[in-house]
């Protein structure tokens, strides 16, 4: 019982926090979006909205594999961008179909011309399971990662990056599929496990108090 009380508890705080997050999600579209600011390691709030100013780096696009949209997988495509401090940060442009060679069905060659993106504050994706681990370097350019952390991508690209990702708005340039959402399970979800886990114990309960009840009744002889 201890357990399933702690279990309804902990999904009680995942549905807050997930309402919290959806919330700092909703609202980011509507602030407008500042330049981020100077240095590696920047720190914005989630999902809030910013400016880079700079240049892509061509030749260094890395493949997020085993991203599934309407049952479908494909890649996220996330392309190293150094802006104008010389600062690097990750960019990602959206998400591509993958043929059944595992193969990219887009054209993703970027030039390194000036320019300035919009999106938001995000960060990698992180699977469900660790599938191995990444390559110490790559052979080969575009490079399919296995949900890689920012430390794995700055040893491939040998070097520090700004933080966060940007999540290229979808009303930008040089992306690609851009539905994006604030991510985990919806709310009500955690809501509904919370009060299985609390209906489970509320009937481990009263299960008790019978077999109680009638050790009592055996026990008097009743």
């Amino acid at each position: 019982m201890p357990l399933m009380l702690w279990l309804g508890n902990w999904q009680l705080d995942k549905w807050h926090f997930q309402n919290a997050k959806l919330a700092d999600f909703d609202n980011a579209p509507t602030l407008p979006a500042n330049e981020l600011p100077e240095g590696p390691s920047t720190q914005l709030n989630r999902f809030e909205r910013y400016r880079l100013s700079g240049h892509y780096v061509p030749g260094r696009t890395m493949l997020i594999d085993n991203i599934v949209r309407n049952g479908r997988n494909g890649f996220f495509v996330i392309t190293p961008f150094v802006t104008n401090d010389g600062s690097w940060s990750l960019v990602n442009r959206g998400w591509i179909l993958q043929n059944a060679r595992r193969e990219p069905q887009a054209q993703l060659t970027i030039d390194d011309k000036p320019r300035m993106l919009v999106g938001r504050a995000g960060a990698l994706p992180v699977g469900g399971l660790k599938l191995g681990e990444q390559p110490e370097r790559v052979e080969s350019w575009p490079a399919i990662l296995q949900y890689p952390t920012s430390d794995d991508v700055s040893r491939l690209l040998n070097q520090t990056l700004a933080s966060p990702v940007l999540l290229l708005d979808p009303d930008q340039p040089d992306g690609f599929e851009r539905q994006w959402t604030a991510g985990g399970l919806p709310p009500e979800r955690h809501l509904g496990y919370a009060v299985q886990w609390f209906a489970m114990a509320g009937a481990l309960t009263i299960i008790m108090l019978v077999m109680v009840f009638r050790q009592r009744r055996t026990t008097h002889g009743t």
